[in-house]
């Protein structure tokens, strides 16, 4: 059996966006994703500014403790699809949940209707990345903040992008050197080392729900960035379907490491609020954090294994039932995860 731990933790009286104290209590999690720790922490939402906040929290120098060497994020994209495709062999060999009832004819149907749907409800997601990450000029210098591995600076690179990673992993920098790219590691002098007003794109894919000071890392960040410039900032929707289906069990709470959640009205006063233009938005059409939501409840239940719930991602039929409904959520601006695009002004 895994060994756990407790970590100290703080908690906060106030809204750390808006200071307001008019909060209230949102949902109380743990550690479902890595189980490093059985430790409950809980999150509240303020009633002024609609921020969802962890309110009782690891301290910030104890974070590190729950992104283990074989945090997601810090894996390269094979390896993570290697992980995953064992999780779903291990998972198919027990009677399965969807697949193995409905049956490959009903998995072609889905497919047949999604592809439909596909021409009805286009990636918006996709589109928007066509469209803002062309290099404006030759050398335009693009920072992935947060980048966890090197293979998005390698995309971009190969696009004409003068490339630049910064993380908080010593590994992660070792290897977006090795890869050519300039690197830097998080450190309160970080913004030392790059030049105001140099950037010409920043990126934060699923960052700023790990950051304890967001409004300060994006003030600086502003500030790094030419006029005209482009930020764009991936994070998961606490408005969406899926939360309000499974509270706790929702997969991108991913508690304690998301600290602070945002919905779209909330970022948009944020980014605003920082003198960026008024932002764009894009839903991921995205169905493997209800499929491993589901997991979560069905290993909780005893119906499967815990290793088991990765292999979600993996059952046909379900990941085809699901397509629909995932697009309707993005169209309607509930999906789990969401895009959002905005010029410095």
């Amino acid at each position: 059996m895994m060994r756990t731990f407790v970590v100290k933790t703080e908690e906060l009286p106030a809204c750390p966006h808006c200071h307001s104290r008019r909060i209230k209590p949102w949902r109380t999690g743990r550690d479902r994703l890595y189980g490093l720790s059985q430790q409950e922490f809980k999150y509240s939402k303020c009633r002024d500014c609609a921020l969802v906040f962890l309110s009782l929290r690891p301290l910030e120098e104890e974070a590190p403790k729950f992104y283990p060497e074989h945090y997601g994020p810090y894996q390269a994209a094979s390896a993570s699809s290697a992980s995953s495709q064992e999780s779903s062999t291990a998972s198919t060999k027990r009677a399965g949940f969807v697949g193995k009832l409905a049956g490959r004819s009903l998995v072609r149907i889905l497919n047949s209707l999604n592809y439909r749907a596909d021409k009805l409800l286009p990636d918006a997601v996709a589109a928007k990345i066509e469209q803002y990450y062309r290099p404006p000029a030759a050398g335009a210098r693009l920072l992935d903040f947060g980048c966890g591995s090197d293979v998005f600076l390698n995309w971009a690179a190969a696009r004409g992008w003068d490339t630049t990673g910064l993380d908080f992993s010593e590994s992660v920098i070792k290897r977006v050197a090795g890869s050519g790219h300039r690197a830097l590691l998080m450190s309160p002098s970080v913004w030392d080392e790059i030049e105001d007003g140099s950037l010409d794109f920043v990126r934060l894919s699923h960052v700023l729900e790990h950051l304890y000071e967001p409004n300060e890392v994006l003030r600086q960040l502003q500030g790094k960035m030419k006029p005209g410039a482009l930020i764009h900032i991936a994070v998961p929707n606490p408005a969406c379907l899926t939360s309000h289906i499974f509270g706790a069990r929702w997969f991108s709470l991913d508690c304690p490491r998301h600290v602070i959640l945002y919905s779209p009205a909330v970022l948009r006063r944020m980014l605003t609020g920082l003198d960026f233009a008024e932002p764009e938005f894009a839903h991921d059409v995205i169905t493997k954090d209800f499929a491993r939501s589901l997991g979560y409840l069905m290993h909780e239940r005893g119906w499967i294994e815990r290793s088991e719930v990765e292999g979600m991602l993996h059952r046909p039929a379900l990941a085809g039932a699901l397509q629909l409904p995932a697009k309707l959520a993005a169209a309607l601006g509930l999906a789990d995860r969401y895009h959002v695009f905005a010029r410095k002004r």
